[in-house]
């Protein structure tokens, strides 16, 4: 199992806009799906590690990132491996290493090496480890005698270090999107898109309409790795295209804001006490 605390994580070198904003830049690549999945298939890949195959070289291309390693946040989906079904998000996450030594081969071994790595990260095994750990953490907030908003604050700001510390970036795929049949002719696209405040970018990636379509949403101003990113995948596969969306303001919702809890309001006094206990 590959451990990010025992190595050496390479962080995108970005000034990002900051922790007051929720303003992300959007930037958007379409890869036609055929290809893509003809080139994971032969390269005995799937569709995330061929991917990140791309973004690996990409990132070592577009920053001077040396012997580090640049590690991508996967989430696993739980539900086939243990077995079960639920109507809510099962899953858990793993850093797949990218590391110098990928640069040396094509990108045939660099999909198949890393879709091996994320076969043995998905053991049984380890996803107990992991599902454990995440459990853990959380239980060891929600014991103690603190007010919900100040629970999620902790719980929040806490996954968020962790994860700045030992991801480079983030990548989700939604797979095929389906409204059913009476609807599918009529939906043109489907854009989906997840701040990125764990780590300077997030790609979410769906598929319809025999396109996959990535959604770069990056905490600061630069679209050079995006492009490269681009140009990575449209270098093996006709037809990839890039739009620059600029801006985007994520909304905020707040726990104080709703009515029925309203007394929330009148823990601001010890709120404000409990954050002056952890500054010292």
């Amino acid at each position: 199992m590959f451990d990010p605390k025992e190595n050496d994580v390479f962080t995108i070198p970005e000034e990002t806009f900051g922790e007051k904003t929720t303003m992300q830049h959007l930037c958007e690549i379409d890869i036609p799906l055929e290809p893509l999945l003809a080139l994971s298939r032969n390269n005995e890949s799937s569709v995330v590690p061929t991917i990140e195959a791309f973004i690996g070289r990409a990132i070592r291309k577009t920053y001077e990132v040396g012997d580090k390693i640049i590690t991508g946040y996967t989430p696993i989906d739980l539900r086939p491996i243990f077995h079960f079904e639920n109507s809510g998000n099962s899953s858990s996450n793993f850093p797949i290493p990218y590391t110098e030594k990928m640069d040396r081969y094509d990108l045939n071994e660099r999909s198949m090496y890393l879709r091996s790595i994320l076969d043995i990260q998905s053991q049984p095994e380890n996803l107990f480890v992991k599902v454990k750990y995440a459990r853990d953490a959380i239980m060891a907030v929600t014991r103690k005698r603190l007010p919900l908003g100040i629970k999620a604050r902790i719980i929040t700001n806490g996954g968020r270090k962790i994860d700045r510390k030992i991801y480079t970036y983030g990548i989700s795929y939604a797979g095929k999107v389906r409204f059913g049949e009476e609807i599918d002719p009529h939906v043109a696209s489907v854009t989906a898109c997840a701040g990125s405040y764990s780590y300077p970018l997030w790609i979410l990636a769906c598929e319809f309409g025999g396109i996959i379509r990535l959604v770069l949403t990056q905490s600061y101003e630069s679209d050079a790795l995006a492009r490269n990113i681009c140009k990575e995948m449209s270098d093996y596969i006709s037809g990839t295209s890039f739009i620059d969306w600029g801006h985007h303001d994520f909304d905020e919702f707040h726990l104080k804001d709703l009515r029925h809890l309203r007394r929330f309001d009148k823990l601001e006094g010890r709120i404000g006490e409990w954050k002056k206990q952890q500054n010292n």
